[in-house]
């Protein structure tokens, strides 16, 4: 074959290439996925059938018209300079909330939950053989989350691990910090018991109302936080996690023992707005439960705020219908600096929902669990809530389907992908929603899901831009 040839046949191989690499879809991919069902009435939950859901990612997206962006050493774009406090705040810019870094540019929170080591025996033998130390672990950790678009670390990370990381490495890998000071009274005081996912309370009725919570919340933080309180990689705390404010909040802690202190501020607080155990409706249960969010919320921001007034408060995590409760987000917003949503059984996030949050609260919002799971792992997938798909790539284009949505509405700052590690049915006495599921980046081996990742990364790194994009197409 002549050098010509050769050249020939080179230069067609390129073009072939770019064409493809140009091509944009016009039509939403059919992804095959199986979600899970609730059937109450104490009926065990179970993966439905097989369905194909529409699904958009950036192949339906012409990138070539997409700005190039540079980014700061937290992952912020630089393109534009606001205030700077040396800390994470959040700011609202032209119609649309960003989070501004302690350097103040405009940044997303891009995150991964739970990044600590596997608890298994085959987890720790993984560990050992490539790892050795947590050190060396963190710093691996770190890089991995940089070179797939990641800048930080959601609830349930080892904090202790990337404080060290990012003093000695001179990373800055955003973490955040679960106080958990419900739950953490709750285990003390005592009463608290385990379900899939958080913990429960007594006719799910949590110890707000408790004479001791308001004491327990100052004197923890008081140890705990002087160690966070002057760190610029903290985006903020989360006070709780999946705390169970549902509108019948009041009739459970009317269910009470007459002696419990939530039994009493139930009883007392129905005597001071002249209402009758009979005259209870759903709009007088709103209404208790914006108080009842109101009590808790100023205990532990007052007490988080009396030794740390540089952070974010991120709240609670919701997770149920609380979110889409008018009276009870009214009252939250007025407490929390970034709303934060555990937002599972939607495969495409809705906007109406989105906007509800933001128009009720009048702050921002993450959020701070989602995923889905593979069934080419060989693991059950029976914990835990998130859909069911039939490969890596098909989470990858979940990812990019469920991220571009979110990047679309304006409100949001950021999301926590859950989680880092998938659930290793092997290890024993695992928490109840994750026993045996493909919610990982990585497998128990820690080996990363290439074609997931890459996915991610695709999305990742072009964040900025896209929402860029976004914005001047809804500005036309």
């Amino acid at each position: 074959m002549n050098q010509l040839l050769k050249v020939g046949i080179g230069l067609l191989i390129i073009n072939v290439l770019f064409s493809c690499e140009k091509k944009v879809h016009d039509e939403p991919f059919k992804v095959e996925v199986r979600k899970k069902i609730y059937p109450g009435n104490g009926q065990p939950s179970y993966l439905g059938d097989w369905e194909l859901m529409d699904t958009q990612t950036l192949d339906h997206l012409d990138l070539n018209k997409l700005k190039t962006t540079k980014l700061d050493k937290y992952g912020g774009e630089i393109e534009q300079k606001f205030e700077s406090t040396g800390y994470f705040r959040t700011q609202k810019i032209d119609g649309r909330w960003w989070i501004i870094d302690p350097l103040g540019h405009k940044y997303i929170h891009k995150a991964v939950n739970s990044i600590n080591k596997g608890k298994s025996d085959r987890n720790k033998e993984a560990f050992r053989t490539l790892y050795a130390t947590t050190s060396n672990w963190m710093e691996a950790t770190a890089d991995l989350l940089w070179q797939n678009g990641f800048n930080g670390m959601g609830s349930w990370s080892n904090y202790k691990a990337i404080q060290t990381n990012n003093s000695e490495k001179g990373t800055h890998i955003s973490y955040t910090v679960n106080l958990s000071l419900m739950g953490k009274y709750g285990k003390k005081r005592g009463g608290t018991y385990a379900v899939p996912g958080h913990l429960g309370y007594p006719n799910n009725a949590p110890f707000i109302f408790d004479k001791g919570f308001e004491e327990f919340c100052f004197e923890f933080v008081k140890n705990e936080l002087p160690k966070y309180k002057n760190d610029d990689n903290l985006l903020g705390y989360f006070t709780d996690n999946e705390m169970p404010f549902k509108r019948n909040i009041l009739d459970g802690y009317l269910k009470n023992d007459p002696s419990d202190e939530g039994y009493i501020a139930a009883k007392n607080w129905l005597e001071e707005n002249s209402i009758s155990k009979g005259e209870i409706d759903d709009a007088i249960r709103d209404q208790f439960l914006a108080y009842t969010i109101s009590t808790y919320m100023e205990v532990v921001t007052n007490a988080i705020k009396a030794v740390d007034p540089n952070h974010l408060i991120l709240g609670i995590r919701l997770y149920t219908s609380e979110k889409n409760n008018e009276s009870f987000m009214t009252a939250y917003g007025k407490y929390v600096d970034v709303v934060s949503v555990n937002y599972y059984h939607r495969w495409t996030p809705k906007q109406e929902e989105m906007n509800d949050w933001e128009k009720w609260t009048q702050k921002p919002f993450m959020i701070t669990e989602w995923y889905t799971k593979s069934d080419d792992t060989g693991l059950p997938n029976n914990a835990g809530a998130g859909w069911v798909v039939k490969t890596q790539n098909d989470r990858g284009l979940f990812y990019q389907n469920y991220t571009l949505g979110l990047m679309k509405n304006k409100n949001c700052v950021g999301w926590h992908w859950f989680k880092y590690i998938d659930n290793d049915p092997t290890m024993k006495n695992a928490e109840l929603s994750n026993t045996d599921s493909n919610k990982g980046i990585i497998d128990y081996k820690y080996e990363p899901y290439q074609d997931l990742m890459i996915k991610m990364k695709d999305l990742n790194e072009r964040v900025y831009a896209l929402i860029q994009s976004f914005d001047q197409e809804s500005n036309i």
